[in-house]
């Protein structure tokens, strides 16, 4: 029992972590919608900022 709690809350905690780069990029078309301007580049940002991140790692190592 202890042990399918642990995968559980594992489980939830690896869903939440990988889903905020999502949800702020949800975010972020809701309000650029609101203000009258159509981005269609979201997805794109995403995985820029993706590729610059990991890029980034492996240059400095971090």
């Amino acid at each position: 029992m202890s042990d399918f709690f642990l995968i559980t809350v594992l489980t939830f905690d690896a869903s939440v972590r990988i889903c905020v780069p999502l949800i702020f990029a949800s975010m972020a078309g809701l309000f650029a919608e609101r203000s009258g301007v159509v981005d269609i580049g979201l997805e794109g940002k995403l995985l820029m900022s993706a590729f610059i991140a990991a890029s980034a790692a492996s240059v400095f190592g971090s």
